[in-house]
């Protein structure tokens, strides 16, 4: 397991019965021995994946409203709890992702762009479509492994809609701030957004 920024798993020290059950909070990229016996399952928030054997990815921060499941190789089911007694279950195979908006209980299915572990390291996507600024740093921090701070929290919900997938640190930074209304300074290796709020 590769787990990424401010990501946490939580495992037995050794599996018993019969199935490996882990649970995740945040973006890991799973390389899972195969064993028909003993399916391994992640519980990360709304999605269960099961899986015999394959390699994956999983994205389910708690502060993001999005959570994606996305296959390299083999093949996993993934149950989506989408609240109310409600669920759904969808097979993926490679190359195939699932993403779920919690906020407004939709599933997409999608093609998934990684190959493999360490390809995964340079594809976080920072591709926007009316997110929220909170969400955008979060991805912001993780591809530049910078540590960024929000210090108004009226700006956290601004929603931006951007392309910063080639863009460098610096560009994006005075993209998202132009886009809500605030600034950014760097202070002790940390850079620090503060700004007045947005009219979104």
């Amino acid at each position: 397991v590769w787990l990424k920024n401010d990501s946490e798993l939580d495992y037995p020290d050794q599996f018993a019965g019969e199935k490996r059950e882990v649970y995740l909070s945040g973006e890991a990229f799973f390389d899972v021995v195969k064993d028909p016996k003993k399916p391994f399952i992640i519980h990360s928030k709304n999605l269960t994946t099961k899986v015999l054997g394959t390699t994956f990815n999983i994205r389910a921060y708690d502060h993001e409203e999005s959570k994606e499941v996305a296959v390299v190789t083999g093949r996993v089911l993934v149950s989506v709890n989408q609240g109310k007694g409600k669920s759904r279950e969808v097979v993926l195979n490679p190359r195939q992702k699932i993403i779920y908006n919690q906020k407004d209980n939709l599933i997409i299915e999608t093609e998934a762009k990684i190959n493999s572990s360490a390809e995964l390291d340079q594809q976080i996507e920072l591709k926007f479509v009316e997110m929220s600024l909170n969400e955008i740093i979060g991805r912001i921090s993780q591809k530049f492994d910078v540590e960024i701070e929000i210090k108004n929290d009226q700006i956290n919900n601004c929603k931006i809609t951007a392309d910063l997938s080639d863009e460098p640190l610096d560009h994006c930074l005075e993209i998202v701030t132009q886009a809500t209304n605030s600034n950014y300074i760097i202070h002790e290796n940390k850079i620090i957004i503060d700004g007045n709020g947005c009219d979104n």
